[in-house]
C-alpha cells in the first residue's frame, strides 16, 4: 500500500479513504459549474484521500492546487465572496478597538470593513481583489503568510483567516507562519468547511475536492493543532445552517436516508454510477419542500463551518 506523509503533522500514513479518476472531477466541474479544470490535471490521472491516524487530517494526493484563472472563474459566481457570514460576525467579537490585526486571505476585505481596530492588515494574492479592497480604504498586500511573517514576526494582537486553510498545499508552513505573526497571547482565528457538518455527506461536491480544496478539517484536527503549535484552543464553534444551504442540507440528509434504507454500498465522495443518480434525483424533489419546512422553525442544525479561536502561548 501506497504511503504518504501528512502535510500537517509529518506522520507516514497508509489509511486510504478513496480514489478518484481526475478525468471524473474534471466532467464534474463541467457539468455542475461551467469550469475547465483539466490542465490542473495534468500529470495527476489519479487523485487519492488519505486520512492521518494521528492529527486526524484528511489530505489529497497529490495536492492539486487551483490556478489563478481557476480562482478568477470562481469569483465571477456571486456566492463566492459573500460579505455576511456569521463567522464574521463571531470573529469581530474577539477583536477590540486598540487590536491590531492580520487577515490572511482577504478577499475583497468584507470582514476588514466591518472592523474598527487600530490597525487592519490584510493579505490576498487576487489581484482583482485585492484592488476592490483597497477601493474601499483598506490596507491589502498582494504577499504570502510567510513573507509577511518574515516582516512583521509577533506584530499582531489578532491573525484570521477564513476558508482559506483548506485552499493550502502545505498547511504546516502556513500554520507557522500565521502563529509567528501574532503576539504572544494573541489570537489566531481559523475557520474551515467542516468534516463533521453535513458537507461530509454530499456526493460529487467537487469543490470540496481538488483544484478547490486540498485539505479536510475535521473538530478533532482542529483540536490536536495546539499540539503541534505553542498554543492553547479558546473555542470551538460551528456555525448554524445558513438559508443558502438549507436545500442541499435536506438534499444529503435525504439521500443518506434513502442508501441506509436500501442498504446500500458505503458513500464515496465521488459517485457517478446509475445507481446513485437515482438515488440523488429521488431525493431532489423531497428536498425542496423538506427545505421549506426547517426553514420555518427557528431552531436550526449545524451548518457548513466551523471557526476554532486560540492564544499563542
Amino acid at each position: 500500500m501506497l504511503e504518504k506523509q501528512c502535510p500537517l503533522c509529518a506522520s507516514k500514513v497508509r489509511n486510504l479513504v478513496e480514489v478518484f479518476q481526475s478525468s471524473e472531477i474534471v466532467t464534474l466541474y463541467k457539468t455542475i459549474h461551467g469550469l475547465d479544470v483539466s490542465e490542473d490535471f495534468v500529470g495527476a490521472p489519479v487523485i487519492r484521500l488519505y486520512r492521518c491516524p494521528v492529527c486526524d487530517l484528511s489530505f489529497f494526493s497529490p495536492p492539486v492546487a487551483g490556478s489563478a484563472a481557476f480562482y478568477e472563474a470562481l469569483q465571477q459566481f456571486p456566492w463566492y465572496y459573500m460579505d455576511a457570514k456569521e463567522e464574521f460576525a463571531f470573529a469581530a467579537n474577539h477583536v477590540s478597538s486598540g487590536d491590531t490585526l492580520l487577515e490572511v486571505g482577504c478577499g475583497r476585505g468584507a470582514f476588514g470593513q466591518r472592523l474598527t481596530c487600530k490597525e487592519y492588515v490584510g493579505l490576498e494574492f487576487n489581484p482583482k481583489a485585492v484592488q476592490e479592497a483597497v477601493a474601499q480604504g483598506l490596507h491589502v498586500r498582494r504577499q504570502s503568510v510567510e513573507e509577511h511573517a518574515a516582516e512583521r514576526p509577533g506584530h499582531y494582537d489578532v491573525a484570521c483567516s477564513f476558508q482559506v486553510l483548506e485552499h493550502v498545499t502545505a498547511p504546516r508552513p502556513f500554520l507557522e507562519a500565521l502563529h509567528a505573526c501574532v503576539k504572544p497571547g494573541g489570537l489566531l482565528l481559523l475557520s474551515v468547511p467542516s468534516e463533521d457538518s453535513y458537507l461530509s455527506m454530499i456526493v460529487n461536491e467537487v469543490l470540496n475536492m481538488p483544484p478547490h480544496h486540498l485539505t479536510l478539517w475535521s473538530d478533532d484536527s482542529l483540536r490536536r493543532l495546539p499540539g503541534l503549535f505553542g498554543m492553547s484552543l479558546v473555542e470551538l464553534r460551528h456555525e448554524k445552517l445558513q438559508p443558502y444551504h438549507t436545500r442541499m442540507f435536506c438534499k444529503a440528509l435525504l439521500v443518506e436516508t434513502l442508501r441506509s434504507v436500501e442498504a446500500k454500498a458505503k458513500r464515496k465522495m465521488l459517485d457517478i454510477s446509475p445507481e446513485y443518480m437515482r438515488l440523488e434525483a429521488a431525493a431532489a424533489g423531497l428536498a425542496q419542500h423538506m427545505a421549506g419546512v426547517l426553514d420555518r422553525y427557528p431552531v436550526r442544525p449545524d451548518g457548513h463551518t466551523v471557526i476554532a479561536v486560540y492564544r499563542k502561548n
